[in-house]
């Protein structure tokens, strides 16, 4: 079996005093992204050497998205308990070009450009790619599949079992 890649990484940041310490770009946070909603579009903040697009909706328990062409970080309003503070999805692309250990390494790099000392990471998901001509995915095997697929079909294609899944972007995963 060989891992060819990691096609997602999402991973929490953790460190003290968040409040404190990200109270400024919170607040710049806030008000771009007032303004992205009364304006009705995504305005831009420049971070270091990076241009990142200041959303105007945040996402479950984050109240600020940020994105540019390799990651989408996020940050909470108030720190809670159960959840890091802020969470960044590294982006296929990203993590293709540079492999998961150079990627996160870069973004660490930039993400210092917020002055935030001892940072810890937690990993909150990935998603890899293997290709194998080990093992064998035979019919039976779907009834195991855990997915929110919009579509399934199945079919055989030059005498083997071929099962697909559609998801609503139109791409397909075949085994």
């Amino acid at each position: 079996m060989f891992l060819k890649g990691i096609d997602t990484l999402e991973v929490g940041l953790l460190f003290d005093n968040y409040s404190v310490l990200m109270h400024p770009f919170l607040e710049k946070f806030s008000e771009l992204k007032t303004k992205s909603q009364e304006e009705r579009k995504d305005l831009t903040v420049q971070i270091g050497n990076l241009e990142l697009i200041v959303h105007p909706t945040g996402q479950r328990f984050y109240a600020y998205r940020l994105s540019c062409n390799d990651f989408i970080i996020s940050f909470m309003d108030k720190e809670m308990q159960s959840n890091p503070p802020v969470t960044i999805k590294f982006l296929s692309s990203y993590l293709w070009s540079y492999g998961f250990k150079e990627a996160y390494l870069h973004f660490l790099q930039w993400f210092s450009n917020f002055g935030i000392p001892n940072v810890q990471t937690t990993l909150t998901r990935i998603d890899t790619c293997l290709d194998s001509d080990e093992v064998r995915f035979v019919e039976n095997d779907v009834k195991g599949v855990v997915t929110r697929a919009k579509g399934k079909s199945e079919y055989y294609s030059y005498e083997q079992w071929v099962y697909c899944w559609s998801w609503q972007s139109n791409v397909s995963t075949n085994i």
